[in-house]
């Protein structure tokens, strides 16, 4: 490639990196084009992708002769490096990154050479409402360790609510009793002797690290967001649908009360979900509810979930996680001890077509 600095490269990217994206094959680098500003053909040559600190794969592309004036352009398929997972899993805080794209001659010689910032997150941080909203549901790990724990506690309040021990998620087809269980989760996780802590300010859209179940445990100190997400893991693994909802400042959870689901993941409506609520469809409760001293009853909790709904303005949306799932957003694997165990996504029942 003879012509210096004649290239012009434009790249669409996530400015983030995290565990979630990798274990859920989350592309980092979307598209590129390549084009030659010069009056004169310039190549064939080759363009060679790295991070700093490595965390992808070092990725070389063929690049043919480009005419003057002549635009290439690169998918996915072709530009994305493969994102490595070690890296990423003990990063334990937020770092800066770069990404290189350097563009070689057929000598060799560097033509171009394009340096591109974006974040490492710590391995449990989320990186908020601004990207890839779907991904919050990796963070929701209904087979951790700590969870399975919590089941007989589950059992025994729904034993105490109903004389039943069966979670059995939507296979009664009562609704009344799905909303017992769910119930008997929230007073399980209630029983925990858990303390509030306040969120980082507009942790919606900069986003912030979610404690794991375990953390959880171990401190008994959680925010809104990381007992949202330990309810919804509980909800999944006794077999119901739960949700994440998120507006400003706040997070809560709901759960479906009957075997559906919305058409997509993404709810951007908090009255698609207040109609729901009011066709005894969904059932939207306070997640903090269990961390109040002493907790919250249910009943109340509920009460004030369908509230927050009411506050449309702040809304900023719900995420189905069922939908989730099948949209291929796994549930991250636990990491224990400094290192990762994989554990396998809660199976997921037959369900009938979304509605």
């Amino acid at each position: 490639m003879s012509t210096p600095f004649s290239l012009e490269l434009d790249v669409q990217y996530c400015p983030v990196l995290n565990f979630a994206m990798e274990q859920n094959d989350v592309p980092f680098i979307r598209s590129m084009s390549i084009a030659n500003l010069g009056a004169e053909p310039v190549g064939p040559g080759l363009l060679r992708v790295t991070t700093s600190p490595e965390s992808t794969l070092p990725l070389e592309i063929p690049l043919p002769c480009l005419a003057a004036g002549e635009m290439l352009e690169l998918g996915t398929e072709r530009v994305n490096p493969r994102i490595l997972r070690d890296p990423l899993v003990r990063l334990e805080e937020r770092e800066r990154g770069e990404l290189h794209l350097v563009v070689l001659g057929e000598t060799g010689a560097e033509e171009l050479h394009q340096v591109l910032p974006f974040d490492l997150l710590a391995y449990n941080e989320w990186m908020g409402v601004g990207q890839l909203r779907e991904i919050l549901g990796a963070f929701v790990m209904p087979n951790h360790p700590t969870v399975e724990t919590l089941m007989p506690v589950i059992v025994e309040r729904l034993r105490e609510r109903t004389t039943q021990t069966a979670l059995d998620g939507y296979q009664s087809q009562d609704r009344d009793y799905v909303r017992e269980q769910a119930a008997a989760v929230y007073e399980a996780l209630a029983l925990q002797s858990l303390s509030y802590a306040s969120p980082p300010p507009s942790f919606e859209r900069t986003g912030q690290k979610i404690r794991t179940p375990d953390q959880i445990q171990a401190t008994g100190v959680a925010t809104c967001l990381d007992l949202a997400v330990l309810l919804a893991a509980m909800l999944e693994h006794v077999g119901l649908a739960p949700f994440l909802l998120l507006k400003e400042g706040h997070a809560w959870v709901a759960v479906w009360l009957s075997d559906q689901s919305f058409d997509e993941a993404v709810v951007p409506s908090a009255v698609a979900l207040r109609t729901r609520c009011a066709l005894g469809e969904v059932l939207a409760f306070e997640a903090t509810g269990v961390a109040c001293s002493p907790p919250l009853p249910f009943a109340e909790a509920c009460a004030r979930g369908l509230d927050h709904l009411r506050q449309v303005s702040s809304f900023q949306y719900a995420l189905d996680v069922r939908m989730a799932r099948r949209m291929g957003i796994r549930p991250m694997p636990a990491r224990l001890r400094g290192d990762v165990s994989v554990l396998p996504s809660t199976p997921q029942a037959a369900s009938p077509e979304p509605t």
